[in-house]
């Protein structure tokens, strides 16, 4: 049987990244201890400080893959976005970590 390496897809909603995303949050929720359990600005808190969470460990495995020799074009498809996008995301967040305290 000949094995076909498949080229990653662009990012997509299913059930299955809907149910990650709610666990997630109730377990942030709780691992901080959230006394407004059930108050929807604290789930949206909640749901922020997940999404920023995620930007920086995507911002890391890009430069991970970078140094692993991954082109920005596979970085890119991946993303679901075009190589210029995914190189300015990368390369204005380092200039922002080399000015910020």
């Amino acid at each position: 049987m000949t094995s076909h390496h498949r080229k990653p897809l662009g990012p997509f909603l299913d059930e299955a990244s809907s149910a990650v995303t709610a666990h997630a949050g109730a377990a942030l929720s709780a691992k901080r201890g959230d006394e407004h359990a059930g108050d929807i600005t604290a789930e949206i808190q909640v749901l922020a400080s997940l999404r920023l969470q995620l930007d920086e460990d995507l911002r890391c495995i890009t430069s991970e893959a970078r140094e692993a020799g991954c082109s920005w074009h596979d970085i890119a498809s991946a993303l679901g976005v075009t190589t210029t996008q995914a190189r300015r995301s990368i390369l204005e967040h380092e200039v922002t970590n080399l000015t910020t305290p």
